[in-house]
C-alpha cells in the first residue's frame, strides 16, 4: 500500500522548498522592473531620437459593431380601398400625392338606388317596431270590460286587413250610457221639437223598478227600420250612470217630454172624453150632440177617402172641443181650445172656465 503522509509531515518536508521558489520569483521580477525603468528614463530617451508620428487621444466612449446591406424603402402600412357596392362612378375628389384624412370622401358612386333601399329599410324597421309594440294588447280607454272573445293559449291570426276581436270595453260607462228608443214616424216631429227645446226624457228598467232615470235627447238618426209596415226611427238618449245600474242590453220604458207649461188651467181628460145623452143636455146645446153624431158617422165612412189637406184640417180642429158643466137640471156645453196633453190632463188654452169649475166626467150609478 502507498505510504500515507500526514499534514504535519507535509509542512516539515515541503515548506522550506516552497519558500525558496517564492524568493526566486521575487528576484526575477525585481530585475525586470529595474531594467524597464532604466530604458524609459529621460536620459535613455535623449539618447534615441523619436520620429514624427500621428497621434490620437484615447477617449472613453462606447464601441459598436455594424454591418452594411442593400435595402428598399417601404410604407409602414398600406390600406387598399375597394367598393362594397356596384354602381356608376359619379366623381373623384382626390388625386395621387394629395393628403387625406380619415373620413374624407374620395369617390362618389351614384346613390339614388341605395337611397331608395335605405328608405325601404327604414319603413320596414318602423313597421317591425310597430308590430313589436302591437304584441301588447292594452286598453285605449278607461272603462269596463263587458265581453272577451278569446282565451289564453289560443293563437291570434291578425293581419293588416283583418284583426280578431279580443275584448269589448265600454268607456266611461259610469259617466254616460245611451238608451236607443224606436220612435214611430208619426211622432218623430214631436221628438225633434223636444230635442230643440232640450226637454228631459224619463225611463225605467225592469231591474230597478223603483228608480226613475232621466236623460236627454242627443241624436235622432236617419236610418229607419220597417217592421210589419210600421216605420220607426232610432232616437238616442244620453243618461248618467253613476251606480252602474244601467247595463248594455237592458230594455227601457222611455217617456219623452215634448213640451211643458207651467201655471196653466188643466182639464181632466175624462171630461174631454165624456159624451152625454141627448136628453140630459139643455135645448140650446143639443145641436152639438147631433153634429157630433153626424161627424162621427161621416168620419167612419170617409176616413179612407180624405185628402192630405182634409186630414191636416181635421187635426187642427181637434184642438177645439166641448166639455160639460151642470146648469140647473141639465148639462151645458162649454167650448174650449186645448193645448198640451198627457195621460191624465190637457192644457186649457182658451174657454169660459175658471179655476175650481166642476166638469162632468160621467154619470154616477144610482
Amino acid at each position: 500500500m502507498p505510504e500515507q503522509v500526514s499534514s504535519s509531515d507535509f509542512k516539515r518536508r515541503w515548506l522550506p522548498a516552497l519558500g525558496l521558489v517564492a524568493a526566486g520569483v521575487v528576484l526575477v521580477g525585481g530585475w525586470f522592473l529595474y531594467s524597464e525603468t532604466r530604458t524609459s528614463s529621460p536620459a535613455a530617451a535623449a539618447s534615441v531620437p523619436v520620429p514624427a508620428v500621428g497621434v490620437r487621444p484615447v477617449v472613453k466612449k462606447g464601441v459598436s459593431e455594424s454591418f452594411e446591406f442593400v435595402g428598399h424603402i417601404k410604407a409602414v402600412d398600406k390600406v387598399d380601398l375597394r367598393a362594397r357596392v356596384e354602381g356608376f362612378l359619379e366623381k373623384r375628389l382626390f388625386v395621387e400625392g394629395q393628403f387625406v384624412k380619415a373620413g374624407d370622401l374620395l369617390y362618389q358612386i351614384e346613390k339614388v338606388q341605395y337611397e331608395a333601399l335605405v328608405d325601404q329599410a327604414k319603413a320596414n324597421l318602423n313597421q317591425a317596431e310597430a308590430n313589436l309594440n302591437y304584441t301588447k294588447i292594452v286598453s285605449p280607454v278607461d272603462g269596463v270590460v263587458i265581453d272577451k272573445k278569446i282565451e289564453p293559449g289560443q293563437t291570434v291570426a291578425g293581419s293588416q286587413f283583418q284583426t280578431p276581436e279580443l275584448f269589448v270595453v265600454v268607456p266611461n260607462m259610469d259617466k254616460e250610457i245611451y238608451v236607443v228608443a224606436a220612435v214611430d214616424e208619426a211622432d218623430i216631429a214631436l221628438i225633434e221639437l223636444a230635442k230643440r227645446s232640450n226637454q228631459p226624457v224619463h225611463f225605467t228598467v225592469d231591474s230597478s223598478p223603483d228608480d226613475l232615470f232621466e236623460g236627454k235627447i242627443v241624436q235622432i238618426r236617419m236610418d229607419s227600420t220597417t217592421t210589419q209596415n210600421v216605420v220607426t226611427y232610432p232616437v238616442v238618449v244620453s243618461a248618467p250612470n253613476p251606480d252602474l245600474k244601467l247595463k248594455p242590453g237592458m230594455t227601457a220604458s222611455v217617456t219623452f217630454q215634448v213640451r211643458s207649461t207651467q201655471d196653466v188651467l188643466r182639464i181632466p181628460n175624462a171630461a174631454l172624453r165624456y159624451f152625454p145623452p141627448r136628453d140630459l143636455v139643455r135645448l140650446e146645446d143639443r145641436a152639438i150632440i147631433e153634429n157630433k153624431i153626424a161627424t162621427v158617422e161621416a168620419d167612419e165612412s170617409t176616413a179612407t177617402r180624405r185628402s192630405a189637406e182634409e186630414k191636416a184640417e181635421l187635426r187642427r180642429k181637434r184642438n177645439r172641443r166641448h166639455v160639460w158643466v151642470v146648469d140647473g137640471d141639465k148639462l151645458r156645453a162649454v167650448e174650449v181650445v186645448v193645448g198640451l196633453s198627457n195621460n191624465q190632463h190637457t192644457e186649457l188654452v182658451s174657454g169660459d172656465l175658471q179655476e175650481g169649475d166642476k166638469l162632468v166626467t160621467g154619470i154616477q150609478a144610482k
